[in-house]
């Protein structure tokens, strides 16, 4: 509304200087204007004819920019009623209690340009974790959580944001899962990372347990620092520094933040290994070209939930199809069929070999899990030496 005032008052003090402006024009000017016009033999308005056609474009010009200034007005007013709808049909279709709504409004006012964005809260889990991470640090400030914490956590399993689908990344810690299994440091301390578990999700905090087996805690008092590692299954591995805010015999709790870092994004986290593996052919890409039962060694480059990468002497076609037998610290898996989905020739000191990028066809899920363990647990202690 003031910026609406100000551009009023500045237009009409334009049309006040223009009306000025002709007037001084033609009343010094009047009479060269007439020799002129008397050479030419044409007449010239008289002035007042001359400010009235200056006055009626003046006055056009002011028409169009209030039009242009109540069109722009009347369209703001309308996304807002319309945010306004959009929210309280979110609260209904949530199924929102009356402390509940109430809560979403506080949330409401941390979103930027809420008169007319508020109602996203309920389809962008980013903007929701932003304004709550916003709400609950006010509560903190001024003392007024400590009686909301439940009714908060119920509202986000109402909204659906207590566990996000794994091609979400991770907007704050409050989406981590209870259950993910962590790797907990204390920076400059230079200790062995410790094995946790998140056991506890509040909105204020969430609590690890550590379940490595070693005896003591973790070395960090209240208000300290930690480093929390964990991969996401489907996501990425996360590094997160967290403020320690309460210990406890084999827990730790930490104040949630939305800052820290996500360090890759596939499908299935791929690790660089190289084990010893065993495959034969079991069918050829060409139909002419018919399989044996010889049996080749080779080593793999990289290795992941979902396949994996082996170098050989011996070139394999894009379509081939290979029986292959893997062997990983304390576990050894065969039977794997896979199919090479791209080859790469590369020269090296030993001579000319091939890199096999595999996708895995058949796997029994047990030989899955051993394989995103054992990437889990390499991907965790390189997050840690970072």
């Amino acid at each position: 509304m003031y910026m609406r005032n100000k551009i009023a008052t500045a237009t009409l003090w334009g049309f006040f200087s223009i009306c000025v402006f002709v007037q001084s024009v033609f009343a010094q000017g009047l009479a060269p204007s007439q020799e002129i016009a008397n050479r030419f033999k044409f007449a010239v308005p008289s002035p007042a004819v001359i400010i009235t056609l200056a006055l009626s474009v003046a006055a056009v010009i002011g028409i169009l920019i209030t039009i242009h200034l109540n069109s722009r007005r009347k369209h703001s007013l309308t996304e807002q009623e319309v945010s306004v709808k959009l929210f309280r049909e979110g609260c209904v279709k949530s199924e929102l209690g009356k402390e509940e709504v109430e809560a979403m409004q506080a949330l409401a006012v941390f979103v930027p340009q809420r008169e007319t964005e508020a109602h996203h809260l309920f389809d962008n889990h980013v903007l929701f974790e932003r304004a709550m991470e916003a709400h609950v640090s006010r509560l903190v400030r001024t003392g007024a959580g400590d009686n909301q914490d439940d009714m908060l956590h119920a509202m986000r399993r109402k909204l659906g944001y207590s566990v996000l689908a794994s091609d979400l990344p991770l907007a704050s810690t409050r989406n981590i899962a209870v259950g993910q299994e962590v790797s907990v440091s204390v920076p400059k301390q230079g200790s062995h990372p410790r094995g946790g578990q998140v056991v506890r999700m509040s909105e204020f905090s969430m609590t690890v347990k550590l379940t490595d087996g070693m005896s003591g805690s973790i070395g960090a008092d209240a208000g300290s620092s930690v480093m929390i590692t964990f991969l996401r299954h489907g996501d990425g591995g996360y590094s997160v520094p967290a403020t320690v805010c309460g210990v406890e015999a084999g827990k730790f709790s930490v104040y949630h933040t939305l800052k820290f870092t996500r360090n890759q994004n596939r499908k299935h986290i791929r690790l660089e290994a190289s084990l010893p593996l065993a495959y034969r052919v079991v069918q050829y890409s060409d139909p002419d070209k018919k399989p044996t039962a010889d049996s080749f060694k080779a080593r793999t480059v990289d290795i992941s939930g979902g396949g994996l990468c082996f170098i050989a002497d011996i070139p394999l076609q894009m379509g081939d199809e290979v029986l292959m037998s893997l062997q990983i610290p304390g576990y050894s898996m065969g039977g794997i069929k896979a199919r090479i989905v791209k080859e790469v020739t590369v020269e090296g000191k030993t001579g000319t070999q091939h890199k096999h990028l595999t996708q895995f066809m058949e796997i029994e899920a047990q030989q899955r899990e051993k394989i995103v363990k054992y990437i889990f647990e390499k991907q965790r202690e390189m997050l840690q030496m970072r």
